[in-house]
């Protein structure tokens, strides 16, 4: 998930994202048929926002509104509202100007014609179903977050033709290659995977480029992806800095999430553009033959270098005739234009967009450029015609204009405008940092931070954080206001948010849902899952003496021998469960990968309750009820 609209609106259809099987529901209508839009054209693969073939029509994905939103481009105004009643994440126009949505809380793919406005197909496709690419004629793929997996869809039947399991978790962005190969990346892991349909197989490329350059910086967030006429693929994406926040500022101007002049912060900013058509490794290996021209990294503003602030790039489109990159910043809004030449940074041009940018698309001819504006339900548009890659600094003025009505609650929305932003003094210095740089859409980064605490693993927000405090691992934050003292001001460099800021936030963080489960609609055998919940609530097991009640925790601090420091001695907080099938990895320190190890290294072993009684296959059944969470 790109933005955190769907899981909001998804509160309020809660009921549509459960239940299981393949069905199609048809309205009449003939049969589909499209095909794959052409390499080359420059904008996003999938995202919120799209053009159909004659860019004459801009189609917004809103998950506020629950709708996809159709808007005449010359006009500047909104055709029609098409009530979709789910949350849609991503969407995608084939040849005939069909959208494809994407609804990742319902597990649905939906086919809408925005001239008619006839809603005509809705299908059950897979766990999470995110980023869209059209393969051929009446078949698209679909990135299962929640699966691992890409399937492929026959939208005329509504069936799912075919599922290749992917060996990295959370799939985001899809790409299909000229030669037909699929590229796919991943939200929380530095690869790329590649399936070959053709071979039956899939090969995973590595992000991180030169290391003697980007040292202990690993790329994360990358939620989408952008082809060139040659296939090449460009992902705008940050990179983690894992390590590099552990030394002290070197003054007192600096901070360790915000960075300063002269030092990169915690989250950088960057662009990769990656060859894929070189000979690449076995599966699930990293690309052992490729050469620094094969990854090519741009670090975007790492330490105050930009002439304009860059922060949390969501999207990437190919302007002026291919030869620079346009990115956007989700917590910076704004569109930062670069030269696409070596690995260096030569800023072209800049633009001021709307609140919560999450979705950008060009015309064919490269002459305007669109941008969603989720948080306040706008389009930006962006007059590149007289845009030269050339020595002039461009400064864009776009023409911004609603499509929407405001539908959140004030004081959620002000909360996740807080919760995105770099800009806001209160929660950030020097525009280097965000709350959801670490937590995208609420759900977890996959990253364990070298902090001056220790290693500390990100959490994952959802399925109701209030009902966890006290906060952070130690368990030393009793209310959201007092990330104050213990984040906000020592670490992201800000002022502090006053109590009313404090009360905003903690409601937007209260509404984000549970991230659903690997299991959510088919359960790996529904038998096991049921004796993994009683060995789970077996008291002499122990798991729910600590893990128990709603949130599936005790709020409690607790020594089960993982400290690394003494101020750890105390004990560290009983995490919730809920969404733990996709929060890996494990513990404090992030030291367990997987659920399989969870059980059989630190439950087995009776550092966690007493698990060293039970036999493989019970502990295959623990393991089947924790993904079912």
């Amino acid at each position: 998930m790109r933005s955190v609209g769907p899981v909001l609106s998804c509160l309020l259809i809660s009921a549509l994202a459960c239940g299981d099987g393949m069905e199609a529901h048809h309205s009449p209508r003939s049969t589909l048929v499209g095909a794959a839009e052409p390499a080359g054209r420059g904008a996003p693969v999938s995202g919120p926002l799209a053009l159909t073939p004659d860019d004459k029509l801009l189609l917004v994905a809103s998950p506020d509104h629950q709708q996809l939103i159709v808007v005449d481009r010359a006009q500047r105004a909104v055709v029609r509202h098409i009530p979709l009643g789910v949350v849609p994440s991503h969407v995608v126009v084939d040849e005939n100007g069909l959208a494809l949505i994407s609804a990742e809380h319902a597990h649905e793919v939906h086919v809408v014609d925005p001239v008619s406005g006839a809603h005509l197909r809705s299908m059950k496709v897979g766990v999470s179903p995110v980023g869209l690419a059209l393969k051929e004629p009446g078949v698209v793929a679909v990135a299962l977050a929640g699966e691992s997996a890409v399937a492929l869809l026959d939208v005329n039947t509504g069936r799912v033709v075919a599922k290749t399991r992917l060996t990295t978790p959370e799939p985001r962005a899809l790409a299909f290659l000229p030669d037909g190969k699929l590229v796919v990346s991943h939200l929380t892991r530095p690869v790329l995977s590649v399936v070959d349909y053709g071979s039956s197989s899939v090969r995973s490329v590595d992000l991180h480029g030169d290391r003697s350059v980007l040292g202990s910086m690993k790329p994360t967030l990358v939620t989408s992806m952008t082809l060139d006429e040659r296939g090449t693929v460009i992902l705008p994406h940050s990179q983690a800095n894992v390590v590099g926040i552990l030394a002290p500022p070197p003054d007192p101007g600096c901070r360790y999430y915000s960075g300063c002049e002269g030092r990169s912060g915690a989250v950088v900013p960057s662009v990769t553009e990656v060859a894929v058509d070189l000979p690449l490794a076995e599966t699930g290996a990293a690309c052992s033959s490729c050469t620094p021209d094969a990854v090519t990294v741009r670090l975007l503003d790492p330490n105050g270098a930009l002439p304009t602030p860059l922060h949390n790039p969501v999207a990437s489109a190919l302007v002026g005739d291919g030869r620079a990159i346009a990115v956007l910043g989700l917590g910076t809004q704004n569109v930062v234009i670069v030269a696409r030449e070596g690995t260096g940074v030569r800023v072209l041009g800049t633009a001021e967009v709307g609140e919560g940018p999450v979705g950008m698309t060009v015309t064919r001819d490269g002459k305007q450029l669109y941008v969603f504006n989720q948080f306040n339900a706008s389009i930006s548009e962006v007059d590149l015609g007289s845009f030269r890659v050339d020595g002039t600094w461009h400064s864009f003025i776009p023409r911004t204009f609603r499509i929407a009505e405001d539908v959140l609650p004030p004081d959620v929305a002000e909360g996740r405008r807080l919760f995105h932003t770099a800009l806001d003094p209160r929660v950030a210095a020097n525009a280097g940092a965000s709350c959801a740089a670490c937590h995208p859409g609420g759900q977890a980064d996959g990253q364990t931070w070298m902090t001056t605490d220790g290693p500390r693993n990100t959490p994952s927000l959802g399925g109701g954080l209030l009902k966890t405090a006290p906060f952070h691992w130690r368990g030393d934050v009793e209310t959201v206001e007092d990330l104050n003292n213990s984040t906000i001001r020592p670490l992201m460099g800000g002022t502090g948010m006053e109590a009313r800021s404090a009360v905003q936030m903690a409601a937007y963080l209260d509404r984000l849902p549970q991230t659903p489960s690997t299991q959510a609609l088919y359960p790996r055998a529904p038998d096991d899952v049921e004796r993994g919940r009683r060995i789970f609530e077996d008291p002499v097991v122990g798991c729910a003496t600590c893990h128990r009640g709603e949130m599936l925790t005790d709020n409690l601090n607790h020594d089960v021998g993982t400290a690394h420091s003494e101020d750890d001695a105390a004990g560290l907080q009983t995490p919730s469960l809920l969404g733990l099938s996709r929060s890996a990895p494990y513990l404090h320190d992030g030291s367990i990968k997987t659920l399989e190890q969870l059980v059989d290294l630190v439950v087995a072993r009776d550092r966690m309750g007493q698990g060293s009684q039970l036999t493989r296959g019970e502990r295959a059944d623990l393991v089947a009820y924790l993904e079912s969470l």
